[in-house]
């Protein structure tokens, strides 16, 4: 018996053992609306999808790609290569539900990561470079942080969410350029940024001009710095089956 059970231990090792989180049920479909807007809430914080869930409306392969992998909205195709042409002009529905309600912003984008292994047979290895950029820190007198919902927000919000990192997510996209978190910060807390705060364009959008509207709001600033970036290189990618 022993002999056995010694064996089945063996071949048990040879077969990958994982703990990766994945979704409970999840759906991916072509989306042939021809609409320009696409939506991906996943680790983001802004809370469209709902608690345990991932969702992508007539999102193309490349913006998934860079949701789950935490690849800001500017870099995409700076710091993404070997992507095929149809990886940015398809559009996918993703839908994908997780067991567990309360999964964190990174066990989704980990569900994420594996939904694009499994159905688009996505393979990647990375790189890390360092670039001119900014730290987000505390600043003196230490964070301001708020329970969600205390706040009345008056006026539309431009950005931000629940977590230190959608206000990393935010800040990046407007400033386009690289934003690391090194706050320290756990835990939810109100992140919304409003639009008249963070105008869509302008003058104001400088890395002082932003870094000023942060200390006053969050007690937070930016720290210019040199900050290692993520680069992604697609080895391999297919086209999905639908559902």
């Amino acid at each position: 018996m022993l002999p056995f059970i010694s064996l089945f231990i063996f071949l048990r090792a040879l077969v990958p053992q994982s703990d990766s989180p994945s979704f409970e049920v999840a759906s991916v479909k072509l989306n042939q609306s021809g609409a320009g807007s696409w939506l991906v809430d996943c680790g983001t914080g802004m809370g469209v999808a709902g608690p345990g869930r991932c969702r992508a409306t007539n999102a193309p392969l490349a913006r998934l790609i860079a949701n789950a992998y935490d690849i800001p909205v500017w870099a995409v195709y700076s710091h993404i290569s070997g992507l095929p042409s149809w990886a940015g002009t398809e559009r996918f529905d993703i839908e994908g539900k997780s067991g567990n309600l309360t999964a964190s912003n990174t066990e989704l984008q980990t569900m994420m990561r594996n939904l694009l292994k499994d159905r688009f047979k996505l393979m990647i290895h990375e790189d890390t470079k360092e670039e001119a950029g900014y730290a987000l820190v505390a600043a003196r007198g230490g964070p301001k942080l708020r329970p969600i919902g205390e706040r009345k927000i008056n006026g539309p919000v431009a950005c931000g969410g629940q977590m230190t990192n959608a206000l990393v997510f935010c800040l990046s996209g407007r400033l386009n350029q690289p934003i690391v978190d090194r706050t320290g910060i756990t835990g939810r807390h109100d992140f919304n940024i409003t639009l008249e705060a963070l105008p869509l364009g302008g003058d104001i959008l400088t890395g002082p001009a932003v870094s000023d509207m942060l200390q006053e709001q969050f007690g937070l600033r930016l720290q210019s710095q040199k900050v290692p970036m993520r680069f992604l290189v697609i080895d391999h990618v297919e086209k999905p089956s639908e559902n």
